[in-house]
């Protein structure tokens, strides 16, 4: 067998951008560790939870996971819908990262099984932005309990 150049990786590596190989992770909690039942809930209105900023270049968001306690059977009715977003610093929108709002209608959430959501690899979140998730409950008995959400993103080596 032939020896490879040192710079010359023998591992196969998943697709990435030119430029952008690194990984990483970033875990938001989307409840108020100091309330009494641990339970996000929201009314039937929009919630926005700013998740991260893209301080040091641009970024692709590779994933979205929720991860709660309890699991959702959700229906027609009673349902969540996820958009993740980004905006500048005066609030202006970029693109919803996903081609439509990802919504949660005859999945079921099972807890603690992580629910992964991929957004539009296509879409870049520009240097100094920040990442927003916007949370829709549709019906009034669907709640998670201490939900998290992981952002797997890659940024320019």
């Amino acid at each position: 067998m032939a020896s490879l150049a040192p710079h010359v990786g023998r591992v196969s590596k998943e697709y990435a951008p030119h430029g952008y190989s690194i990984y990483t992770d970033v875990v938001v909690d989307l409840y108020a560790p100091d309330s009494a039942s641990q339970a996000f809930v929201v009314n039937d209105t929009v919630s926005d939870f700013t998740l991260m900023a893209s301080t040091d270049s641009d970024i692709y968001i590779e994933s979205v996971t929720l991860i709660c306690e309890n699991t959702i059977v959700a229906d027609g009715t009673d349902k969540w819908s996820f958009m993740v977003d980004y905006k500048s610093a005066t609030g202006g929108s970029g693109a919803n990262l996903f081609a439509h709002a990802v919504e949660t209608e005859d999945k079921l959430i099972t807890g603690y099984v992580p629910y992964v959501m991929i957004p539009d690899q296509n879409q870049l979140v520009p240097q100094d932005r920040c990442v927003t998730i916007t949370c829709t409950r549709g019906g009034s008995s669907v709640t998670m309990s201490r939900p998290k959400i992981q952002i797997r993103y890659r940024r320019k080596a």
